[in-house]
C-alpha cells in the first residue's frame, strides 16, 4: 500500500488466477480489487500442481502468511514516516471504515469464482490498508482524539459522538472516496488521493495534509455559538 515496493499504490490492483484444467493450457480468470482503493499491489498465480504464488510488489511468496507479513512490514515503514503536525485542528474525529464483509461485497470485482482462501487474502490486504490510513491520522495528531470503527453499511455514518467524521465510502468497486464531515455545520468535504505523488510515504503524507486543510476549512465554517446573556 504505502511502501517503496508498491510503485502503483491506489492503482487498479490485479489478481490473476490461472485455473489449470488438466489440459496443456490453463484457463485464465481474474479478480480485481476496487479501483485505486488499495495501497498494496497484489497478485496471485495458481501454479501447475496446485501451488499458489502470492506476489506483493516485486516479490513473490509461496506462503500466504509470509506475503501478509511482508505487507505488514511495508505498512509499518510508511506509518513510521508520519510525524505530528505543528498546527493541530483539535476536536474529536470518528473514523469509519468498512467491515471485512462489506469489503468482500462492494470493494472487490470478481470475475470467476475465487476460493475462500483467495478472498480472505485480498480482503485482508485491503482491510490492513484502510487500517493503516486510520492509524496515520492518529499519528499525525490533527485531531485531539481519534476513534476507529467498522461499518457493514454503505451509507453515510451518523454525525454524532465526535466533532468530525472521516469515512471511506465505496458503494461499488470502481467508485470510492474518503469524506470528512463537520458534525456541527454538517458541511462535507472530499479528501482526495493525489496519484501524482510517489507511492509510499510521499503520497500518504500528502493525503494527510489534504485532510488537515479540509478540517481547518470546515472548522472555520462552523456557525458561531450564541453569546450568553449577561446577568443583571
Amino acid at each position: 500500500m504505502l511502501s517503496r515496493l508498491l510503485q502503483h499504490r491506489f492503482e487498479l490492483t490485479q489478481l490473476l488466477l490461472l485455473d489449470w484444467t488438466g489440459s496443456s493450457s490453463g484457463t485464465a480468470r481474474s479478480m480485481t480489487l476496487g479501483s485505486r482503493t488499495s495501497l498494496s499491489i497484489v497478485a496471485l498465480l495458481a501454479l501447475l500442481g496446485g501451488c499458489m504464488q502470492y506476489t506483493l510488489g516485486n516479490r513473490s511468496f509461496r506462503d500466504k502468511a509470509e506475503a501478509l507479513s511482508a505487507q505488514q512490514q511495508e505498512l509499518a515503514a510508511t506509518l513510521a514516516s508520519v510525524t505530528p503536525t505543528e498546527t493541530p485542528v483539535g476536536g474529536a474525529v470518528r473514523i469509519v471504515i468498512p467491515t471485512h464483509e462489506r469489503i468482500a461485497e462492494s470493494g472487490i470485482t470478481k470475475n470467476g469464482t475465487p476460493g475462500p482462501d483467495v478472498m480472505d487474502y485480498v480482503v485482508t490486504i485491503e482491510s490492513r490498508d484502510l487500517e493503516t490510513m486510520a492509524a496515520a491520522v492518529e499519528r499525525r495528531r490533527i485531531f485531539r482524539t481519534v476513534s476507529v470503527e467498522r461499518s457493514p453499511t454503505i451509507g453515510d455514518p451518523t454525525p454524532e459522538n465526535a466533532d468530525f467524521i472521516l469515512w471511506f465510502h465505496q458503494p461499488v468497486p470502481a467508485a470510492y472516496q474518503w469524506y470528512l464531515v463537520d458534525t456541527a455545520s454538517r458541511a462535507k468535504s472530499e479528501i482526495p488521493l493525489d496519484l501524482s505523488k510517489s507511492a509510499g510515504p510521499e503520497r500518504v503524507n500528502a493525503w494527510l495534509a489534504a485532510l488537515e486543510r479540509a478540517a481547518r476549512r470546515l472548522e472555520a465554517r462552523r456557525p458561531a455559538r450564541p453569546k450568553l446573556k449577561e446577568q443583571p
